[in-house]
C-alpha cells in the first residue's frame, strides 16, 4: 500500500463525507481505512479549520462549501504535478560503424 501524505488523508476524509453525506466518526475511519484515534485527531483539526462541520446532535460529519472548495484545490494541484511520461531520446551515433 502506497504511505499517503497528510493531505491525501484530509482529501479522502472530504471525498468521503461529500460522497456519502454525514458519516460518524467510526464510519468514516473505516471509509478513508485509519484508526479511529488518528481519525479522530484530523477531523477535529479540519472543524477547526471550518471545512468539516460537526453535528454534535447525531455526533456526525459533514463536508462544508469551504471544505469542497478546499479539495477542488486540491485535486486540481495534484494534476498539474503528476510527472509526465518520460520522452525517450534516441541519439544517432557513428561510433558502431569505425
Amino acid at each position: 500500500m502506497k504511505h499517503r501524505s497528510r493531505y491525501d488523508i484530509i482529501a479522502e476524509i472530504i471525498r468521503s463525507l461529500n460522497y456519502r453525506g454525514e458519516l460518524g466518526i467510526s464510519k468514516l475511519a473505516l471509509e478513508v481505512n485509519l484508526p479511529i484515534d488518528r481519525a479522530k485527531r484530523i477531523v477535529n483539526h479540519l472543524v477547526k479549520a471550518k471545512l468539516v462541520e460537526c453535528y454534535e446532535k447525531h455526533r456526525s460529519y459533514k463536508a462544508t462549501f469551504k471544505g469542497l472548495e478546499w479539495l477542488l484545490t486540491y485535486n486540481r494541484l495534484v494534476k498539474e504535478l503528476q510527472p509526465v511520461a518520460p520522452v525517450e531520446l534516441r541519439v544517432k551515433s557513428n561510433l558502431g560503424r569505425i
